[in-house]
């Protein structure tokens, strides 16, 4: 996770929230910390799992790009 750079959203670092993101996101719903797919940075309410809350979140920012949260997710 690049946490310099970070944009809300945009799971894998490449500057753009866009499907290749939700896919990705999608492919780690449901899983929590510890399980294979588990992805960090799509765990936007740092309760280590990624479930339909994270997607909410995301879903408003691919949309929007203007519900900037306080900061980056956990582990950054």
């Amino acid at each position: 996770v690049n946490c310099d750079g970070w944009l809300p959203g945009d799971i894998n670092g490449d500057g753009i929230v866009d499907v290749e993101d939700y896919y990705s996101l999608r492919s780690a719903l449901g899983k929590c910390e510890g399980q294979e797919g588990f992805i960090a940075v799509a765990d936007y309410t740092a309760d280590q799992c990624v479930a339909y809350d994270d997607y909410q979140f995301w879903l408003a920012n691919y949309y929007v790009g203007e519900d900037l949260p306080a900061g980056p997710p956990a582990g950054c």
